[in-house]
């Protein structure tokens, strides 16, 4: 299945959706990026009752920061320039979840991931 990441959202940032974020950087090294994860307990407890797969949106959340951002040199590309001006939030609809991605184009600053349940998805 083919993604792209989008300037306008296409689903509703709700926070009853929230899955939990994803903080990171590139503040060491350009080319490595570095980062730590968030969970809300919403994530957990659908995750336990089949609702969603944990597994399939590390999948996604690799994908995203493997694949479409990769390096400091592309999340510069990604916003058309560097520094705190150039700042971009993108968003992307994935089979799993719904991810909203805040860039910032500097080395000392972090970026965010906000992973969001897809609305379509039963309680469970």
């Amino acid at each position: 299945m083919s993604y792209e990441l989008k300037e306008k959202a296409s689903f509703d940032i709700d926070k009853d959706l929230w899955l939990g974020n994803l903080r990171f950087d590139f503040y060491d090294s350009r080319e490595m990026l570095s980062n730590k994860f968030f969970p809300s307990d919403l994530i957990y407890k659908l995750d336990n009752d089949g609702v969603i797969s944990l597994m399939k949106i590390q999948e996604e959340v690799n994908l995203i920061q493997f694949d479409m951002i990769k390096n400091y040199n592309n999340l510069v590309s990604l916003c058309d320039g560097q520094g705190y001006s150039f700042e971009k939030v993108l968003y992307i609809e994935m089979e799993e979840a719904n991810y909203a991605i805040k860039l910032i184009p500097t080395t000392d600053s972090y970026n965010y991931l906000y992973i969001y349940r897809k609305g379509d998805k039963s309680n469970g």
